[in-house]
């Protein structure tokens, strides 16, 4: 994120280059990021046990969502192959594109507030709720879908750009980057990756744990 905001302050022409629209490495890297998030969540799913079916349901879901993002940042190709949009979608695509996120206000909106709410979720609620000890039985039986630390900084770096958009807009504050909502996509999509990333470790995929089992953690723990 400090990287982002020195190119923009120190070389504003070169920042542009980086967030332009198509082949640029911003752009090109939300199309990047979020397919090798879906691969990586493929591959924790391959992993689980017979007994697991919820967890791979869940990380199925993930791969699936990955996989969508990657297809509409670059349209399902068309930013690749430069093919014309049919006149009939195009009468429905803000941007004339063959993608369902310009069509639809809900497919644009909803989805992404899903994700920031889970960020949101990640970085300032779920760090709160264990600083204060609570809720431990609740966090024990979801441990195997909450995402780990190593998430916090893509998260935090996210919700930076989306906190800085909204208070440039409000109140006036410099322009730091070319595109804050493209800095914004970009940590999402690292913060889907490091989560999917975290699914595939030894350690992060687990089985389920029993109520017995943590019923004996929170005796042990007392």
């Amino acid at each position: 994120m400090s990287a982002m905001i020195l190119v923009g302050a120190v070389a504003p022409a070169f920042a542009e280059r980086l967030f332009a629209e198509g082949w640029a490495p911003v752009e090109l890297g939300h199309f990047i990021i979020p397919l090798a998030a879906s691969i990586v969540a493929v591959l924790a799913s391959r992993r689980m046990q017979p007994h697991q079916r919820l967890l791979k349901l869940w990380t199925m879901l993930l791969a699936l969502g990955c996989f969508y993002i990657a297809g509409e940042e670059h349209s399902w190709g068309q930013h690749f192959f430069n093919w014309q949009t049919p006149e009939s979608w195009a009468a429905i695509n803000v941007q004339n594109e063959t993608n369902l996120h310009n069509a639809s206000a809900w497919a644009n909106h909803k989805p992404r507030a899903v994700i920031q709410i889970g960020i949101f979720v990640t970085v300032i609620i779920l760090p709160v709720i264990a600083m204060l000890g609570a809720l431990q039985p609740l966090r024990t039986r979801l441990a195997p879908i909450l995402p780990q630390q190593a998430t916090l900084l893509a998260g935090a770096s996210a919700l930076f750009w989306l906190f800085y958009e909204e208070a440039r807009k409000s109140l006036g504050l410099p322009q730091l980057v070319p595109r804050e909502s493209e800095a914004q996509e970009t940590f999402i999509y690292l913060f889907l990756l490091i989560y999917a990333l975290g699914l595939l470790a030894p350690g992060k995929t687990r089985r389920a744990r029993t109520e017995e089992e943590v019923a004996e953690d929170l005796l042990l723990r007392t």
